[in-house]
């Protein structure tokens, strides 16, 4: 899969005062030790606790006996509790919050948090870099912005467009879910919504890898799900080791939690419409001698210096070229994107980039299939588009 594929497969409601820093290799999230309970507490949910109203003749009505919500039964769970999981949050404000730890090089990878309600979110993070990041989603589109200090940047994200909106984070749990041989349930919480436990047990589908690898699930050192009746994973814990493609295993940890149901407010942040002004707009096509991608900033914020700029073949997985940016991308100033004349013909390598010219034409390869151009920071679009070659 390659580097724009891998991300388009998916891809926290955070105080920056009174805050606590979490060093990440992708990014990592200021927490304010009021927003959220430490991992492994339980959290606070409303439950009903209504006395049932009384029948013609004065009797209670006896409360329904709760029952297992679809992908949950005695024999655990199938791969229908994440849709059910999904489907339920689509009707329903809360909050969302999780953390993924590489075990293997002792670094956060992940930590966010979102607040939903009525087709729109909220998150709140910090990049690698330190630079806070705010997005809104809602259904006319996805806007971040970056606060860069002397100025903010702005972009479009479409992650969310890709069948698992970010705060559900399928892209993590879905195959979780698949791969693992879930305990039979037990119930944990006597009052309503009632709330059952599993615990997995072995690997059953190791082709059903979480997160954006291409490999296999090698083991479960341990995970754990909280269930609620109507199909919400109200907590999810796992402790397990990947196989890469390349041979490479990694050891990943994640915590998962939804909380404040029907208890969020989301309102459009004072930004958006300035978002949507500065969001930029790239012209991107082949060159005439089709050796290199010409990439225009036609209007919006400049490329910011650590954007990632690439292209990779839509036709073909895992092979494409790209690079980071060392200087930002200006309006007035084209840039040329071309794979090296002595880069492999397969797989996603080094791009070259020249500036105000393209390059000669036998120091690049000739490009012959359609491209996928994107730019991005970190885990955030800030343009994607299809080139014709």
């Amino acid at each position: 899969m390659s580097d724009r594929r891998a991300f388009l497969t998916t891809i926290g409601a955070i105080g920056f005062g009174g805050c606590l820093r979490f060093s990440t290799d992708g990014e990592t999230v200021t927490q304010s030790p009021t927003d959220r309970s430490p991992a492994g507490t339980q959290e606070a949910t409303s439950t009903s606790t209504a006395t049932p109203a009384p029948t013609a003749d004065g009797t209670p009505t006896p409360t329904p006996e709760a029952t297992f919500p679809d992908g949950l039964s005695d024999d655990g769970v199938s791969g229908f509790l994440f849709s059910t999981h999904q489907r339920t949050l689509s009707r329903r404000s809360f909050r969302a919050a999780w953390t993924k730890v590489n075990r293997s090089a002792s670094v956060t990878k992940w930590q966010k948090e979102y607040e939903v309600e009525s087709g729109q979110s909220l998150g709140r993070w910090t990049r690698e870099s330190g630079a806070p990041v705010e997005i809104y989603r809602y259904p006319l589109g996805d806007y971040w912005r970056e606060d860069l200090g002397p100025r903010y940047t702005y972009g479009q994200d479409e992650s969310a467009n890709q069948g698992h909106p970010p705060e559900t984070w399928g892209i993590e749990l879905e195959p979780l879910i698949r791969a693992v041989d879930w305990s039979a349930p037990t119930r944990v919480e006597a009052d309503r919504p009632a709330v059952w436990a599993v615990s997995a047990e072995t690997v059953a589908d190791r082709s059903a890898i979480p997160g954006y690898h291409i490999g296999e699930i090698r083991s479960i050192e341990s995970g754990r799900l909280r269930i609620d009746e109507h199909g919400v994973i109200r907590r999810a814990e796992a402790a397990y080791r990947i196989r890469k493609a390349d041979g490479t295993e990694l050891d990943y940890e994640i915590q998962y939690s939804i909380d404040q149901i029907g208890r969020v407010t989301v309102t459009e942040p004072d930004w958006l419409s300035t978002a949507r002004d500065r969001v930029p707009e790239l012209d991107a096509r082949r060159t005439d001698a089709d050796h290199a991608i010409r990439i225009e900033l036609v209007s919006g914020n400049q490329l910011e210096p650590g954007t990632r700029l690439f292209a990779d073949e839509e036709e073909t997985a895992n092979t494409g070229f790209g690079l980071t940016l060392a200087e930002p991308v200006t309006a007035g100033e084209p840039v040329y994107l071309y794979k090296p004349v002595d880069a492999p013909a397969e797989g996603f390598v080094d791009g070259g980039l020249t500036r105000g010219s393209p390059p000669e034409v036998d120091a690049a390869q000739e490009l012959t299939t359609q491209y996928g151009v994107m730019a991005r920071r970190e885990a955030t679009q800030y343009y994607t588009q299809s080139v014709s070659v």
